[in-house]
């Protein structure tokens, strides 16, 4: 929690890494895992595992690592199967289509 919050995210999601292998029916601690991957840069770490969880928040944190790595089509696959009328798919959405626009 400290190491996200100090933006160490690496490190965290080492943390989380183990918290995971500790306690593997954590949601929470994949969750946080995803997050402090996909904020060090570790996209295919953080889609392995959001991917091997289907949660509305874990959809929307794979979209996530997809539109870093640029794999836009991954993206608005990932996104289609988010709800449509909730706030922040439309948002991911929005954001999605203006990078489509800028390439």
């Amino acid at each position: 929690y400290c190491c996200y919050h100090n933006e160490e995210y690496a490190r965290a999601a080492e943390f989380y890494e183990e918290l995971m292998a500790l306690c593997p029916e954590s949601e929470e601690y994949r969750t946080y895992y995803v997050q402090s991957s996909v904020k060090a840069g570790s996209w295919l770490d953080a889609t392995r595992v959001s991917s091997s969880v289907q949660s509305q928040r874990m959809r929307l944190l794979q979209a996530q690592a997809e539109l870093e790595q640029g794999n836009l089509q991954s993206c608005r696959t990932t996104l289609s199967q988010c709800l449509e009328d909730d706030p922040i798919t439309l948002l991911c959405v929005t954001t999605a289509w203006e990078r489509t626009m800028k390439h």
